[in-house]
C-alpha cells in the first residue's frame, strides 16, 4: 500500500501556496494558451480571409498540449507525495454562462452555421472553473471541426450528474482522447455512439467531487 507523507519542513499553508504557484504560473496560463490556439484554429475554418499559418498553429498546439500534460503530471505527483495541497480550487459555476462563453468563442468565425445550446438557466456545478471551461471549449471545437451543419449541445442534470450531449456528430479520435482526459480530471467520463444511427458524444460530470471537503451540494 502506498501512503502519502507531506514533505518534511512543510506546513499546510506551504503546500497550499506551492499549489497556487503552480496553478497560477503554469496550469492556468497553459489552459489560456490552449483556448487561444483553439480559437485561432477555428478561424482557419471560417470564410476566406487573413489567417495564420495552419501548420504552425498545429505545431504550437501539439507543443502546448505536450507541456500541459507534463504540468498535469507534476501536479499529480506533487499531490501524491504531499508536496502540493491535495484540494483543487473549486467554485460553483453556472453552466449556461460557461456554455455561452464557449459557444461565442467557437462560433465567432462560423458565419454559415450556428451553435445551438440548450441548458436550464439555473443549472450549476461545483468544479474547477478553468478546467471546466477548457472542457466545454474542447467539446464545441471538436463538434465544429467534425460537422458540416449546425452544432447542437445540450446540458441537463441526470442521475445526480451534469450531462453534456453533443448531438449527431462523430469526432476525431485525438479530440476524443483529449475530452476523456479532461473529463477524468474533473471526476467524469465520456461516452460515444457506436452505430451509424447512434452518433454523438456524452460527457458525464459529478455535481461535486466527493473528496472536496466543505463543498455544498445543489439544493
Amino acid at each position: 500500500m502506498t501512503t502519502t507523507t507531506p514533505a518534511l519542513g512543510t506546513t499546510e499553508a506551504d503546500r497550499r501556496q506551492l499549489r497556487d504557484t503552480v496553478t497560477a504560473g503554469l496550469a492556468d496560463p497553459l489552459a489560456e494558451i490552449m483556448r487561444t490556439l483553439q480559437r485561432l484554429a477555428l478561424a482557419h475554418l471560417g470564410p476566406s480571409g487573413e489567417t495564420l499559418d495552419p501548420h504552425l498553429l498545429a505545431r504550437a498546439r501539439t507543443l502546448a498540449h505536450g507541456l500541459q500534460q507534463v504540468v498535469e503530471q507534476i501536479i499529480d505527483d506533487g499531490t501524491r507525495t504531499g508536496t502540493l495541497d491535495g484540494r483543487e480550487p473549486q467554485a460553483t459555476v453556472l453552466v449556461a454562462g460557461a456554455l455561452e462563453l464557449a459557444a461565442a468563442a467557437a462560433g465567432a468565425t462560423l458565419r454559415d452555421r450556428n451553435i445551438v445550446v440548450r441548458c436550464p438557466a439555473h443549472a450549476a456545478i461545483v468544479t474547477n472553473p478553468v478546467r471546466f471551461q477548457e472542457l466545454l471549449a474542447t467539446l464545441l471545437e471538436a463538434g465544429v471541426v467534425a460537422s458540416d451543419h449546425d452544432v447542437r449541445l445540450s446540458a441537463d442534470r441526470r442521475r445526480g450528474e451534469l450531462l453534456l450531449e453533443l448531438d449527431d456528430v462523430r469526432i476525431a479520435a485525438e479530440a476524443l482522447d483529449r475530452l476523456r482526459r479532461l473529463a477524468r480530471g474533473l471526476g467524469g467520463s465520456v461516452q460515444t455512439g457506436t452505430t451509424a444511427s447512434n452518433t454523438g458524444v456524452c460527457v458525464w460530470l459529478p455535481q461535486q467531487r466527493l473528496d472536496d471537503a466543505g463543498a455544498k451540494p445543489d439544493a
